[in-house]
């Protein structure tokens, strides 16, 4: 999905954050870039719990939603 995928619009929004669905066949991953110089904490739309990527060890999956670190990345699948 990430190399040939379509991208959709996701509903994860935030001050200096870029996400995007990457979708082909049965596939959609959500994928979320922290581009600010600070950590945030993100809500997560529902079903998006499996990590496959992330470029930072401390990006986790709270009860309230992803936590990343500045200048991170992380790809969920549904």
């Amino acid at each position: 999905a990430l190399t040939y995928g379509a991208l959709e619009l996701s509903p994860v929004k935030g001050g200096e954050i870029v996400s995007f669905y990457r979708v082909d066949g049965d596939e959609k991953w959500l994928v979320i870039h922290n581009i600010a110089d600070v950590e945030i904490t993100l809500p997560l739309p529902d079903g998006y719990a499996n990590v496959v990527y992330t470029t930072h060890p401390e990006a986790v999956i709270k009860e309230n939603g992803v936590v990343l670190p500045a200048r991170s990345s992380f790809v969920l699948a549904n």
